[in-house]
């Protein structure tokens, strides 16, 4: 099952788990409801229908979604995530590491409509 804050997405039920925010220069505990998914495709369908319905209040969203690039896409989103000031940096790294075994599927992602299952890749 797959796991996203409960305010960003309509899931399968929620959960209370502790998560690291950084919140006036620090890092602190702070408990979060998470919203709980079917799968990462259902997951990742809501991420995207957030950054949609969102784009027009975050500038960095609506950039992302025309991002020709996976990098573009993450440092935009990054730029109002998450509280984590090194976020972008992270997850490039993680993109960077694993992007070559996606770059295949990506013409037939990109053609996809929004409410497709990415198991149907």
């Amino acid at each position: 099952k797959a796991i996203a804050p409960a305010d960003d997405a309509q899931g399968v039920g929620t959960l209370a788990l502790p998560t690291q925010e950084y919140l006036n220069g620090r890092w602190v505990t702070v408990v979060a409801r998470w919203a709980r998914f079917a799968d990462q495709a259902a997951c990742f369908r809501a991420r995207m229908a957030l950054l949609e319905r969102l784009q027009h209040s975050y500038p960095a969203y609506a950039r992302a979604l025309v991002a020709t690039t996976g990098e573009a896409f993450i440092e935009e989103v990054s730029r109002a995530w998450s509280t984590d000031p090194q976020r972008a940096g992270k997850v490039l790294a993680i993109h960077r590491q694993h992007s070559a075994s996606f770059l295949p599927l990506l013409p037939t992602i990109a053609a996809m409509p929004a409410s497709a299952s990415l198991a149907q890749v």
